[in-house]
């Protein structure tokens, strides 16, 4: 398990100059291993059921020619099985970056990062890119943030930043709101 003085060490590592930090908050590990059920659900579906065809097939016709279809289907059938697997351990990946990230409001730009063991994640968008903000909240407070950048504004792309399953999602939602109004009110002005 990543400690909270290395998500810490990790933000600080990404902040320029002057940058301050307003609020950093990590997601629910146990909510985006629910994500992961998803991708279980309809991506493992697929895969398994042609897997299933394709070896029905191939003993039918290895059968009626007399031979052995033990070999065929291991072959032809193992990138299938693999996929699968895969897809399976999707909710323990989500999980584990989970873990491993942090979100920060700050001073310039609303960024998430995720500390790998050789290197640091980093999905950034600053004040003045910020387009549209939207949270879903649950009962108990807890909720996904999702801001998307303007369109054309940001050099990633049009990638949203999802703070998925933080505390105070709302509280979070009216600084990121209040910060790129400022920052879009002071590039108003410079114009």
């Amino acid at each position: 398990m990543v400690t909270q003085e290395t998500l810490d060490a990790a933000l600080q590592s990404v902040l320029r100059g002057k940058e301050k930090v307003l609020w950093s908050g990590r997601p629910n590990p146990r909510r985006a291993s629910l994500s992961g059920i998803t991708v279980i659900l309809f991506g493992v579906g697929a895969p398994m059921s042609l897997f299933v065809v394709w070896g029905m097939l191939a003993v039918a016709r290895t059968l009626g020619s007399g031979g052995t279809a033990t070999a065929g289907v291991i072959i032809f059938g193992l990138p299938f099985g693999l996929v699968g697997l895969t897809l399976l351990s999707a909710p323990y990946w989500a999980y584990r970056k989970a873990q491993r990230t942090i979100y920060a409001v700050t001073s310039t730009r609303v960024l998430a990062v995720t500390a790998w063991p050789f290197a640091n994640s980093v999905h950034a968008i600053e004040w003045a890119r910020i387009g549209l903000t939207r949270a879903t909240e649950r009962r108990s407070g807890e909720g996904d943030l999702i801001i998307r950048p303007l369109p054309g504004a940001s050099p990633g792309g049009h990638e949203p930043l999802i703070f998925s399953g933080i505390l105070s999602v709302r509280q979070v939602e009216g600084m990121v709101r209040e910060m790129a109004t400022r920052a879009s009110d002071a590039g108003a002005r410079r114009r």
